[in-house]
């Protein structure tokens, strides 16, 4: 059984590699810190922290997979519409995002100055980074780490939508959801975490296992 506890282990696998990732795939961070390695050489180190980041489609297939179960649970004389269920589920993400940008956006007023020059002194860019879209208009970020929030916010809109293409199409979608972005223009793209269709799979293939309760079986 693919239970919450075990949700919760894998969530700690993927940050024990996330925190590998940042520390040690960025070879000028490395040498600017003078970091020093006992067992194995940088050189050696460094590739696989690269491949630690393989840490976001996991974080990506848990975010898709549990609001899948979310969504096909809604029914009864308790059912949600398909809005409601959207904007809990946004707000849910967003709370617990902007005391994170409060925190930072003072913090990076006490330690780099004022933050507003990274919004090229505009208001409008920073109500961008606070509902963290700012990843998809380009109109920059404080922390290069937010643009998983504007992804996790995009995942949330695509989750019914997947639903019910699961409903019709069953697994048929992973194919599907391979072939598909062959065919698509990568107009889409993060800064800092490259094509947003790289991800499409991954979410379709959690919304399938979901749907049809392949981890459960």
């Amino acid at each position: 059984m693919f239970t919450k506890a075990e949700m919760a282990r894998v969530k700690g696998i993927g940050i024990l590699l996330l925190l590998f990732h940042h520390l040690f795939y960025n070879v000028d961070f490395v040498e600017k810190t003078k970091m020093e390695f006992l067992f194995l050489s940088e050189d050696r180190i460094q590739p696989v922290a690269v491949m630690a980041r393989v840490c976001v489609w996991l974080f990506v297939f848990l975010s898709a997979y549990g609001l899948s179960l979310q969504y096909q649970k809604r029914g009864g004389a308790n059912s949600e519409s398909t809005l409601q269920f959207l904007i809990r589920r946004w707000f849910s993400l967003m709370k617990a995002f902007w005391p994170v940008y409060v925190f930072v956006f003072f913090g990076y007023w006490i330690v780099r100055g004022n933050p507003m020059r990274v919004y090229e002194n505009s208001v409008i860019r920073m109500i961008a980074d606070v509902f963290a879209v700012s990843d998809f208009f380009q109109t920059g970020l404080l922390s290069g780490v937010w643009w998983y929030m504007c992804l996790a916010q995009i995942i949330v809109l695509l989750i019914p939508l997947i639903d019910s293409l699961c409903e019709r199409l069953g697994m048929a979608v992973v194919p599907i959801g391979f072939l598909l972005p062959q065919f698509i223009p990568d107009s889409i793209h993060s800064k800092y975490g490259g094509s947003y269709l790289n991800y499409f799979l991954v979410i379709l293939l959690a919304a399938a296992c979901a749907k049809g309760d392949v981890l459960n079986n």
